[in-house]
């Protein structure tokens, strides 16, 4: 509103005004006789000026008041040229490419390929003219994904994430018709659609029609089609060398086995491979070979049960495949518990025994003292009735009240046990006990949640056991007053029974699977999971779920995949962790970093071309000058004594 008051014409509106101050003081002030005689003289014979004056006069102030307005109306309207003479406006999609390779750094301009073409994507945004518009488009979990209408001045935001999901070029086309045109484009003249596509290494593309208003910015081999519209391409980056993984294998050890596994991975580039078992920093392992096998030789009592893997390479200009975190199986057993009486001294043979049957694990004693808990992963309970929260219990002449009583110590000699009857349940055959003897035996009264597993003639039920959501073995001899610890059957016993617990370890899923592959889930029984992606591991900021819901069916099996993202995942049930796995990155097309150079465009030529002025821009200043010189003709006839 109001373009009449443009600066440039404002001299022009203060001349007018100056006119009627002029005219305003020379009328007051002309010298004239003027007596009453001639006043009445002049209304007496109502004497009027000649026809031809007032006609003269009444056309000279048509003039004026009507090039005044026109011209005054014009401007305030806005007057614009024909509609098939306008500059139509510019509608441009910016498409960023966020796909794994341009994550690769450039040494050149010490940047990613992401952050030059974000870059990029501001310096076109603030080179379009005030009625144009851009879009930003970029990717995500495969499909095209348009932002609001920018224009220039506007903020491009942050870089997207990257997008693991191989790009669906051909829903380009449905992505810019959904997005329309911005509502302050008018129907005509038809606005002008381009895409600027902003990439390392550009698909196959079909070639295209340069637009009429656009033909400036590129030559016509650069443009090309993109989702039906003329676009042209820029590519960002430089060319170098990918070190990285391109598989890596877990096989678990057998069951009794002192490893944790056998480590199979294979490499691309010229990178060594480092292996870092976590929480050591004196066991790193350096491999230079494109593939190697590594044996997993972890204490089980080792916390953090992870190890690193990792390709170090001079100037590797992509780093999304240079680790993987290998969650180590967690063994049943890592710590260890033992439970005395009060006021005893510890037991040396008894911690030895348990030091022989399990190395590595981390063994704790200490006497126990009633209302004090007690966790561990086995609970050694010597002769103690406590109730500890453990995996697994060994109980020696005493037992936590909810699985039973035991009777007073009698003496047990050896040769008098019957029978064996053996239990499939198990998963271990009971010894041959008949070299076992005591002076200190506690049978097993009846009527408790153990299952008998051998009798003796004279002092009842010496051993029982029982499986399930906890293993427990009971043994009617004290460790001190008994030979148990000493004749092979005893320790056999104990070995036996820990190999059969240690193999009941269900492996619920592999602990290293690529991302894009689906594998199995084995509950054991039907449930509900979650599997959730730890946030501190892994490359991070990209598109894709980190949690998903996962029902087995009736027969506990259920299939995962593929992920979305690259990193650690924990499988949950009812919030308690039942394993580990991490999903890692292999995409050998992406991990090339594939780069073809194409020289940036000249991104002011998206401004068109200045519009030569014709006589409709010059029309309202011309009404301007028409009603001025009116003024002054009107004055001079009145200083002449024409008009009155």
């Amino acid at each position: 509103m109001l373009e009449f008051a443009r600066g440039q014409f404002l001299w022009l509106f203060a001349l007018v005004a100056l006119f009627f101050v002029v005219f305003f003081l020379a009328r007051r002030w002309k010298r004239a006789t003027v007596t009453y005689g001639f006043i009445w003289q002049r209304v007496a014979r109502r004497v009027r000026p000649p026809a031809w004056k007032r006609l003269l006069r009444l056309l000279l102030t048509l003039l004026v008041s009507s090039a005044m307005l026109s011209s005054a109306a014009l401007y305030a309207a806005g007057l614009q040229p024909a509609a098939q003479n306008e500059t139509p406006p510019l509608l441009l999609f910016i498409v960023i490419d966020n796909s794994p390779s341009m994550r690769a750094f450039s040494y050149t301009h010490s940047q990613t390929r992401q952050q030059m073409a974000q870059a990029r994507a501001r310096q076109l945004l603030n080179s379009l003219a005030p009625q144009d518009r851009a879009c930003i488009v970029h990717w995500q979990l495969g499909r095209p994904v348009a932002g609001p209408f920018l224009k220039r001045g506007d903020a491009a935001g942050p870089a997207p994430r990257t997008d693991y999901a191989l790009a669906q070029t051909e829903e380009l086309a449905g992505c810019f018709a959904a997005v329309g045109l911005p509502p302050h484009f008018r129907p005509a003249p038809e606005a002008v659609r381009a895409v600027w596509l902003l990439t390392d290494d550009p698909p196959a593309l079909k070639s295209a029609e340069a637009p009429a208003r656009l033909e400036r910015v590129a030559p016509a081999a650069r443009w090309k089609s993109l989702g039906g519209l003329p676009g042209v391409v820029e590519t960002f980056g430089e060319a170098g060398e990918n070190a990285g993984f391109i598989e890596a294998v877990f096989k678990p050890s057998p069951a009794g086995s002192d490893d944790r596994g056998l480590l199979t991975a294979r490499l691309r580039g010229q990178g060594k491979a480092e292996a870092l078992y976590l929480a050591f920093k004196w066991d790193t392992m350096e491999k230079d070979a494109r593939s190697f096998e590594l044996p997993l030789k972890v204490p089980h009592d080792l916390d953090s049960d992870g190890l690193d893997l990792l390709v170090r390479s001079e100037r590797d200009i992509l780093t999304l495949d240079d680790f993987i975190r290998v969650p180590l199986p967690r063994s049943p057993i890592r710590r260890i518990l033992i439970l005395r009486p009060k006021g005893e001294e510890p037991n040396p043979l008894l911690r030895e025994g348990m030091e022989l049957l399990l190395p590595g694990r981390r063994i704790e004693e200490r006497e126990a003292v009633a209302g004090e808990g007690a966790e561990s992963d086995l609970v050694v309970m010597d002769r103690v009735a406590a109730q500890p929260r453990a995996r697994a219990l060994l109980c020696f002449g005493a037992l936590p009240p909810e699985l039973g009583e035991v009777e007073p110590a009698r003496e047990a000699k050896a040769g008098l046990f019957e029978a064996r009857a053996q239990r499939p349940w198990l998963g271990f055959e009971v010894p041959n006990l008949q070299l076992l003897a005591g002076r200190e035996a506690f049978p097993l009264r009846p009527g408790g949640g153990l299952t008998p597993l051998a009798t003796h003639i004279e002092a009842g039920v010496l051993l029982a056991a029982s499986t399930g959501e906890r293993d427990v073995l009971y043994v009617g001899y004290s460790p001190r007053q008994s030979n148990f610890l000493f004749v092979p059957e005893g320790p056999t016993l104990l070995q036996r029974w820990l190999n059969a617990l240690l193999s009941r370890e269900s492996a619920w899923i592999p602990p290293l699977l690529p991302m894009s592959q689906t594998t199995e889930i084995n509950a054991g029984a039907p449930m509900a999971l979650e599997v959730c992606l730890d946030p501190d591991v892994g490359p991070g900021y990209a598109y894709g779920a980190e949690s998903y819901s996962v029902m087995t069916g009736l027969d506990g099996r259920a299939r995962l995949g593929p992920l979305e993202q690259p990193g650690l995942y924990r499988l949950l049930h009812q919030g308690r962790e039942l394993a580990r796995f991490s999903a890692y990155w292999v995409d050998e097309s992406e991990q090339a970093a594939a780069f073809v150079p194409l020289p940036l465009l000249d991104e002011q030529a998206l401004v068109p071309a200045a519009r030569e002025p014709t006589w409709v821009d010059w029309f309202p200043e011309i009404l301007l000058w028409v009603a001025l010189l009116g003024l002054l003709l009107e004055w001079l006839l009145w200083l002449a004594g024409i008009t009155d």
